[in-house]
């Protein structure tokens, strides 16, 4: 799967950032240790980088800081689309027929 980029280099480099102040481990030492890790980031609310050959792959996060992402997301989706409609009409039925949303 490709790697996903910000199309703001300055957000890229906030992230590299944010990323460099977590805690890290390599993905073979994280796999021995996974139950200690989950522990620490629901005791401590701090995410844990995985790396594999020394890159981050993966972000090990809680379950409330990861809702809190996809309301976010759901939002920034939600804003999107109220721009890109803004000032536009469209027949219901039609969008309805479209989307193949007849059950709603």
């Amino acid at each position: 799967m490709p790697k996903a980029k910000l199309k703001d280099p300055e957000a890229d480099n906030q992230v590299a950032d944010h990323l460099d102040n977590l805690k890290e481990f390599l993905l073979h030492k994280a796999k021995a240790r996974l139950s200690e890790i989950v522990d620490e980031v629901r005791t401590t609310g701090k995410a844990v980088v995985i790396k594999r050959r020394k890159k981050p792959a993966a972000v090990i996060i809680g379950v409330d800081e990861y809702e809190d992402f996809v309301e976010i997301k759901d939002t920034i989706r939600t804003e999107k689309l109220k721009r890109a409609l803004k000032g536009k009409r469209y027949d219901l039925e039609k969008v309805i027929a479209e989307l193949d949303l007849g059950g709603v």
